[in-house]
């Protein structure tokens, strides 16, 4: 009877873990539109239940604080001190007299405690185990969403226009009447996908065809990354395959070259041959009438073209931080110094006014400079002292445990590299500062990373 509830218990928080998934982007509003048609009453459902949820496992909580039937010791989890922080932007909105302290500036903190309580349930009830599922369900999923976003929008991708897809993502776009994922958070979810096949390409030893099925895989998602033209993106991805490459298991330093030329860049060099191919043959069919010019003097004019395409990439080209380091300049200069816990949520928001930066978006896209200006001092220092933790974590994995040198344990690498990536991206985006794919993927890799380290300790 025992495993019957367990599994009933696990069951349901598989259920709350999906809810806040699918309900990102989602707004409370929504609530109200309920009925109205089939699409307005999913997007509904998908901001109820996590809510819903949210409120169910608070008392869930609170029945197993009062029973008193645990460890103590798990309150003391450094994950935990995300409470303190979403709390610090609580009482900063309650003290802004500019915002209201309503569901529509207070929900992204509610889903935040709601992803922290699913990890909190997990050990209070000694399911750290199952933590890897949540792990690759969460991956499943972005992966089913990532993909049917990218091909719903591939078809309308003119190549005449743009040879990259950074652009292809109208800004006006809608999908199930809500705003279009960014080409910047489209590009992260492929990015965190293909980390796991490269793992899976290093670690599982399978038959050759799977090998080459997985390196096909590995190759197509990394030159549409790099066709997507996000720049936090490639800094992150590249990041982490470097440090996969670096610490794999004893290879000379001519292997480790080989592999980055064939997942960095191979994929590029490829994507850049395609755009290439494409403008001579639009060439040669709008001109094919004309053809007195030498050959070398052809592959000479091929040869250039080729390479200014390749400085006309994003990439290349735009040697700017896209408006950042302005916006982080201006919205530390209008804080008010003695707003001890900051303004609320998004206060990027509140504080960017789009009239005059709204080319370059609200968004601060610094997890640090968010904390502070969202939470004030105490907030700035909960996320410095988490960017401790996580680094410290990731020094006993890779220079302790060396867990890079061995074939199993494949999610615990997944989730060090997901580290990696997230604390990386926190540099150029709010990421897990905030109610988010990122944060989600953030605490839960740093979870099952401390779990595996708590359990080597006492083994």
């Amino acid at each position: 009877m025992k495993r019957i509830n367990n599994i009933n218990i696990f069951l349901l928080i598989i259920f709350f873990w999906i809810s806040l998934l699918i309900s990102i982007n989602t707004k409370p509003h929504e609530f109200f539109s309920f009925g109205k048609n089939l699409i307005s009453s999913v997007n509904a459902l998908r901001i109820f239940f996590p809510f819903i949820f949210t409120i169910l496992f608070f008392f869930l909580i609170l029945f197993l604080f009062i029973k008193n039937k645990f460890n103590k010791n798990i309150f003391l989890d450094p994950i935990n001190i995300f409470y303190l922080y979403f709390l610090f932007q609580f009482i900063g909105l309650y003290q802004n007299n500019e915002l209201r302290f309503n569901l529509d500036n207070t929900y992204l903190l509610i889903l935040g405690l709601g992803v922290l309580e699913v990890i909190l349930i997990i050990r209070l009830l000694g399911f750290e185990k199952n933590l890897k599922f949540l792990l690759y369900l969460s991956l499943l999923i972005i992966g089913v969403i990532g993909s049917l976003l990218f091909f719903i929008k591939i078809r309308e991708f003119n190549i005449r226009e743009t040879f990259y897809l950074y652009y292809y993502i109208h800004p006006e776009s809608k999908f199930l009447q809500q705003e279009y994922p960014r080409i910047t958070g489209l590009s992260r979810m492929l990015a965190l996908i293909n980390l796991y096949f490269i793992l899976i390409f290093f670690y599982k030893k399978k038959r050759i065809l799977f090998q080459i099925l997985i390196f096909i895989l590995i190759y197509t998602l990394s030159s549409i990354i790099w066709g997507m033209q996000s720049r936090g993106t490639i800094i992150c991805f590249f990041g982490c395959i470097l440090t996969i490459t670096f610490f794999l298991k004893k290879i000379n330093f001519f292997y480790k070259l080989v592999i980055i030329f064939f997942f960095l860049i191979f994929p590029i060099v490829n994507y850049q041959f395609f755009i290439f191919n494409y403008q001579i043959s639009k060439n040669i069919s709008s001109s094919s009438s004309s053809s007195s010019s030498s050959s070398s003097s052809s592959s000479s004019s091929f040869s250039s073209s080729f390479l200014e395409i390749t400085k006309n990439s994003r990439i290349i080209k735009e040697q700017n931080t896209s408006g950042r380091t302005q916006l982080w300049y201006e919205t530390l200069k209008k804080y008010n110094k003695q707003k001890i816990f900051g303004y609320g949520p998004q206060a990027d928001r509140f504080l960017i006014e789009l009239k005059d930066y709204g080319y370059y978006g609200n968004n601060v896209s610094n997890a640090y400079i968010y904390a502070f200006l969202s939470g004030g001092y105490f907030s700035i220092i909960i996320v410095i002292f988490i960017l401790i933790v996580s680094l410290s974590y990731l020094y006993k994995i890779f220079f302790i445990k060396k867990i890079f040198s061995e074939n199993n344990l494949i999610y615990i690498k997944l989730s060090s590299i997901y580290l990696i990536f997230f604390l990386l991206r926190s540099t150029i985006e709010n990421s897990f500062s905030l109610f988010s794919i990122d944060f989600m993927f953030f605490i839960i890799s740093m979870s099952i990373v401390n779990n595996f380290l708590n359990l080597k300790k006492t083994t």
